[in-house]
């Protein structure tokens, strides 16, 4: 005989014996049993629902346990570290002035004088000009990847504005798409999504252009600047340009 049964005998042969000696007057009443029966049981349900709810409770204190960890180990990374800057001579520095001062005059007087017609200034070879004159070291500074680089994404550009327009998808699609192809080809140049950018953005005179923006002027304004570049960079001992095509 399990506990519940024993239990329940007792029960009865409690309210039997009150019932005999007169001690409970009111007999036994069938409803009244039935009632206090769906009170016990709705109490073993409270108790089941209360039992699994600590349960999810637990799990779901050790599930935000864990979120909480990886959540600190996500902001940790954005603290930076500590490191030593290489100090930057005024030597240095005057040569990555000469570098970008040559190569901005010579495109803007070919601009001028010679294709006073044709664009041939971009705002994204302001952004060249920082790589392959004050870094000249940097993968993203060597000529292959400032050409092909610049060339691959203002051709996506020019594709996404002939696809869409000049919409917010379609410049979204340009710089996003030309960091894809510059990384599959690995030939990344950070200037090159502003060529892709301009491409879409760059107004009437740029998308007039159509086919030929990533030959002229991305193409032709790149040759220029490494023309300099390959010139101005070796001219100093402590430089060497490029490190490899």
């Amino acid at each position: 005989m399990n506990d519940e049964q024993k239990v329940q005998d007792h029960e009865a042969s409690r309210l039997a014996a009150l019932v005999e000696y007169h001690i409970l007057d009111t007999p036994q009443d069938p409803l009244f049993d039935e009632i206090v029966e769906t009170l016990n049981r709705l109490h073993e349900i409270i108790n089941t629902i209360h039992l699994h709810s600590c349960g999810a409770f637990c799990n779901y204190s050790r599930s935000f346990g864990a979120c909480g960890r990886k959540m600190k180990a996500y902001l940790n990374k954005m603290r930076g570290e500590r490191i030593q800057r290489s100090f930057v001579g005024w030597k240095d520095a005057f040569w990555s002035w000469l570098g970008a001062f040559s190569g901005m005059v010579l495109i803007c007087w070919l601009s001028a004088d010679w294709l006073s017609k044709e664009l041939l200034i971009v705002g994204s070879f302001g952004a060249t000009s920082v790589l392959i004159y004050a870094a000249p070291e940097s993968p993203f500074a060597q000529p292959s990847h400032v050409l092909f680089g610049s060339m691959l994404s203002a051709l996506v550009g020019v594709a996404c504005y002939q696809w869409l327009g000049a919409s917010p998808l379609a410049m979204a699609l340009a710089v996003s798409l030309s960091i894809l192809v510059m990384q599959l080809t690995h030939t990344v140049h950070p200037p090159g999504a502003a060529a892709a950018l301009t491409a879409v953005a760059g107004g009437e005179n740029v998308q007039q252009l159509g086919w030929l923006f990533p030959l002229f002027p991305i193409g032709a304004g790149c040759i220029i600047m490494l023309s300099v570049a390959i010139m101005i960079n070796n001219l100093a001992r402590h430089r060497r340009y490029p490190r490899y095509w």
